[in-house]
């Protein structure tokens, strides 16, 4: 009985976070801001403590926007991924992928290592079967993305994908106005 209690009150938590989210997002003044709103809801979604979200360019690469509970090293270690790089070739077939800690050990450079991630979810962001940004949500203490919260972070990306490529439009519409 506990036990169906305490997933009932993480199922409506995570209600309301998913509610929150349309609300903050509809709200948000920019691209910059509807991104934090969004990495904001994937970390207290996922339970974990850090993340950053990447934008595709329209070069093939993917580029660091924001991020929240990463040092400065770890973020200038990660700052782009470039075009044909693995990471991108990953992110772009459009699979979530889950790294627990020893995995996570053999894809971090030396660098990397440093920053003491013990759990990774890679979340790409699609609209209309085109990956736009990734979302990647980490963990300092948890050794791995428990399955409950997989299916919540994918159904909060799917619901992300759309709201980020309408701010990634209004976006380049005021960029065109201003030139």
């Amino acid at each position: 009985v506990c036990t169906d209690i305490t997933e009932r009150k993480r199922a409506e938590e995570l209600n309301r976070i998913q509610r929150d989210l349309a609300l903050k997002l509809g709200e948000a003044a920019g691209l910059d801001e509807a991104l934090l709103v969004c990495l904001e809801t994937a970390i207290d979604i996922s339970l974990m403590d850090s993340g950053g979200i990447y934008l595709a360019t329209g070069e093939g690469a993917l580029e660091l926007k924001v991020t929240k509970g990463l040092s400065q090293q770890f973020i200038d270690e990660a700052e782009i991924y470039e075009p044909g790089s693995e990471n991108v070739k990953v992110i772009s077939a459009g699979r979530p992928q889950y790294v627990a800690a020893e995995q996570l050990t053999q894809l971090l450079n030396e660098n990397q290592h440093e920053e003491g991630l013990r759990a990774l979810a890679v979340l790409p962001v699609l609209t209309e079967g085109k990956t736009i940004a990734c979302i990647n949500i980490a963990s300092h203490e948890r050794d791995e993305v428990p399955v409950q919260i997989r299916l919540a972070l994918e159904s909060t990306t799917s619901q992300i994908g759309n709201a980020l490529a309408r701010a990634i439009a209004r976006e380049r519409i005021k960029e065109q106005e201003e030139e």
